[in-house]
């Protein structure tokens, strides 16, 4: 309900009680006392709608996964997304990269094992709940399970007005495996991002430990919508 709505009854009840016959009657008065009172009342309520009217979600439990998934998460924003005031992700990985991560890896030229690509598309087969632990330059806000049954059901336009966020990330789980370089990790995975109908990307990334940070060797866009 907005104020706009209440100017002409509170507009009238004002005009009521000044007017010099209605102030003769004491009873009259206090009823006009009462109802001026209501209708500021309502006025006040009417404009605290704010961010805090939505619901709480409780967050999923987290499974117990590496720091080196979370710093590869959060190499990758940093890198191509810091430009972008907020984000979101499911707290849940998403199952459907494992056929992307097979498809596109199979087809380029990378000279993976096709083991390591066997144990990447096997490992995203499962989805995974992800810890508050991916700490990017810019907002980043992980969503329960809960919570995004909530959008879908409602409107993904919520989701944008609470966090003041327009882009969400369905992510892969990364696929972490050794080389035979000493002290160097190796890690695949794929994922989308979504910015609304027809706004919509799909990426495959290659990234490399190597002195004790992730670097990113291949961010490749694989579709497009």
């Amino acid at each position: 309900m907005k104020i706009k709505n209440f100017l002409p009854i509170l507009a009238g009840f004002i005009f009521w009680g000044c007017n010099e016959e209605n102030q003769t009657n004491v009873f009259k008065i206090n009823t006009f006392a009462i109802f001026f009172f209501i209708s500021i009342t309502i006025i006040s309520l009417s404009g605290c709608e704010n961010k805090d009217s939505y619901p709480d979600f409780e967050p999923d439990t987290p499974d117990v996964l590496s720091d080196d998934v979370y710093e590869i998460y959060t190499v990758l924003i940093n890198e191509y997304y810091s430009y972008i005031p907020a984000l979101v992700a499911p707290q849940a990985t998403d199952t459907t990269q494992d056929c992307s991560l097979a498809y596109y890896l199979q087809l380029d030229s990378l000279g993976i094992d096709s083991t390591v690509i066997a144990q990447a598309v096997q490992l995203n087969k499962k989805s995974y709940f992800l810890d508050n632990k991916i700490k990017p330059e810019t907002q980043f806000f992980l969503l329960s399970n809960a919570e995004m049954d909530y959008y879908k059901l409602h409107s993904f336009q919520e989701m944008i007005e609470r966090y003041n966020a327009n882009t969400i990330f369905f992510w892969g789980l990364p696929y972490i495996y050794e080389t035979n370089i000493p002290e160097q990790k190796m890690a695949v995975f794929s994922y989308n991002s979504y910015c609304g109908p027809m706004c919509a990307s799909w990426y495959l990334v290659v990234m490399e430990k190597k002195e004790g940070k992730w670097k990113i060797r291949l961010h490749q866009l694989t579709a497009i919508s």
